[in-house]
C-alpha cells in the first residue's frame, strides 16, 4: 500500500534497461561490514584471479544493489491511483518469457532465486504478469505454462514488434501539438552523411 505521493496516472518507461553494476565489477571493493577485497594480480602474466572472499563479497554487493532497485520499483508501481503505464524493450521476449516461467516458482511470491538473477525491472514486471490469469497471450511465448493466481487487477498488455513501429505517426502527432516541427529539416538531419573529401 503506497503511503507517499500518488497520481492519477503514472508512465514507468525503459524498464528494459540494465541496472548499473559498474561497481560490482571493480578492481576491488569495500564494504562497512565485510570490508575490503581485491583480485589476486599475477604480474608475470599480466592475469588476475577472483579469490573465494571476492566472490562472496560480489554476491553480497549484488544482493544489496537488487534489494534497492526492488524497493525504487515498488515506489514506482505504488503512485498510481488509476492507472500505470509501463513501457519495456527487450531483444527476445520468447527467451525472456522461457527463462522467468521456468523459475518464478509456484508459490504466490516470485522465487528469490529467480529474482536474484534479474537484470533489470522488465524482468521482474514480467515474472509478475505471468501470474495474471488474463495474460495468456503473454504465457504463450513459452513452453513452460506457470502458475496463475486470481486477482481483481486490470491488465492490458499490447506486445510490438521493434520493426512494426513507425515513428512517422508520431511525428506527425508531434508536428501538429508543437506547429512548429519541420519535417523535412529532421529527415535531412537524420540523412546528413559528411562527404569523404572533407574529412581528408
Amino acid at each position: 500500500k503506497s503511503k507517499g505521493l500518488e497520481y492519477p496516472v503514472v508512465i514507468l518507461s525503459e524498464t528494459g534497461k540494465n541496472f548499473n553494476f559498474k561497481d560490482v565489477r571493480s578492481s576491488f571493493l569495500i564494504n562497512e561490514e565485510l570490508g575490503f577485497v581485491s583480485y589476486i594480480r599475477d604480474d608475470y602474466y599480466k592475469l588476475k584471479y577472483e579469490t573465494i572472499p571476492m566472490l562472496a563479497f560480489k554476491e553480497q554487493e549484488k544482493r544489496q544493489m537488487l534489494s534497492e532497485e526492488e524497493r525504487v520499483l515498488y515506489v514506482a508501481l505504488t503512485r498510481a491511483k488509476e492507472k500505470i503505464i509501463i513501457t519495456g524493450y527487450t531483444e527476445n521476449l520468447t527467451s525472456l518469457v522461457t527463462k522467468a516461467s521456468s523459475k518464478i516458482g509456484d508459490k504466490k511470491l516470485v522465487s528469490r532465486l529467480y529474482l536474484s538473477g534479474v537484470k533489470n525491472y522488465l524482468d521482474i514486471i514480467i515474472a509478475c504478469l505471468l501470474r495474471h490469469p488474463s495474460l495468456k497471450e503473454l504465457r504463450s511465448y513459452s513452453g513452460v505454462i506457470p502458475k496463475t493466481f486470481a486477482t481483481e487487477s486490470k491488465v492490458k498488455i499490447e506486445i510490438k514488434k521493434a520493426w512494426r513501429i513507425d515513428e512517422t505517426e508520431f511525428l506527425e502527432k508531434e508536428k501538429q501539438e508543437m506547429g512548429t516541427f519541420d519535417y523535412e529539416w529532421y529527415q535531412t538531419v537524420k540523412n546528413f552523411t559528411y562527404e569523404s573529401s572533407r574529412l581528408a
